[in-house]
């Protein structure tokens, strides 16, 4: 995959304002760990978040991967991921919105991504916590962190530190070899879906996260990364942050050929269709090019790059073979 294309999502819509405006906890001191430490983000940073350079995976205390037997992951994409690369059988503990693989769901909750409870998680006695940083759950993680808990964070801002993340997790757990082999296949599934969309019109999308305001994935979004492998333009352009709320008027104005609205698949709202009735002159409406997902997992990102990716290029490119 090109490296140049962001990789990246959302757990539940509730993230989007405090991901927004996320900072990653300063790391302590850890030997060993053979993953890179990263410097407090000013509290001055800026809204977007920790720049790219900046999101290296590093560890709040660590120990040698063949301790960690008992792993507790504190974000869907985490969760996702260890069951990829074949932990499953360690994950003892996972937020209520770990829903994917079916196994993943039948597991304790610790509570959600950014409420988790210190007290649920201490109480799985984990060996290993993997955590991805925001502005929510910063004081708990330095708590776990006090308590001797050792803790590797990573980041799923943008489909890019994927590239980071999948290596350090299969590094903290022994798995590098299967970290290493599922890159690639994730790779190479987006690169055979560009080559299938390749000289193909790229129409403008506008993804929508929520409703009541409208929130648009703007660039650096694992929205933005799925239209993009999918042979899409995103309709919001490089001054739009990550995740955006838009007026109808700003709707009008960016004139999206498709719209794709991934609040229900969010929020279990599939039967209630977007109301754009008084956009009727927009060209998605126009031409009947409004699709709600009633798949979460374009909401966060993962393993599943490909299989999201597939989705979204179906709808752009209706009758294409994938």
């Amino acid at each position: 995959m090109r490296r140049s294309t962001p990789w990246p999502g959302l757990h539940a819509i509730a993230a989007v304002a405090l991901l927004a405006l996320a900072c990653p906890p300063a790391p302590k001191p850890a030997a060993n760990s053979g993953l890179d430490r990263v410097p407090a983000v000013a509290a001055a940073a800026p809204a977007a978040g920790p720049a790219a350079e900046q999101r290296r995976p590093y560890f709040l205390r660590d120990r040698s991967p063949t301790s960690n037997r008992r792993i507790v992951s504190m974000a869907p994409s985490v969760t996702e991921i260890l069951f990829a690369l074949g932990a499953g059988d360690r994950v003892v503990g996972v937020t209520r919105f770990c829903d994917f693989p079916a196994a993943a769901a039948g597991l304790p909750k610790i509570g959600g991504f950014l409420d988790p409870s210190l007290e649920a998680i201490a109480g799985l006695r984990p060996d290993l916590i993997i955590a991805v940083p925001n502005g929510s759950n910063r004081p708990l993680v330095e708590r776990l962190a006090d308590l001797g808990l050792s803790l590797l964070l990573v980041y799923d801002y943008e489909l890019a530190d994927l590239d980071r993340a999948i290596p350090a997790i299969g590094a903290a757990i022994g798995r590098s070899d299967a970290a290493a082999a599922l890159l690639e296949r994730m790779h190479g599934d987006a690169a055979a879906i560009r080559a299938a969309v390749a000289g193909r019109d790229r129409p403008r999308v506008l993804f929508l996260y929520g409703r009541k305001p409208l929130v648009a994935a703007g660039p650096g979004s694992y929205a933005d990364a799925l239209i993009e492998i999918a042979g899409g333009r995103n309709a919001l352009g490089a001054a739009y942050p990550r995740y955006a709320t838009i007026p109808l008027e700003t709707v009008a104005a960016l004139a999206p050929d498709v719209v794709i609205d991934a609040y229900a698949a969010g929020h279990g709202a599939a039967s209630e269709p977007l109301d754009l009735g008084r956009l009727a002159d927009l060209p998605a409406v126009r031409n009947h090019r409004v699709y709600a997902l009633s798949d979460n997992a374009a909401l966060r990102p993962g393993p599943r790059v490909g299989a999201d990716a597939r989705i979204v290029a179906a709808l752009l490119h209706p009758g294409i073979e994938l």
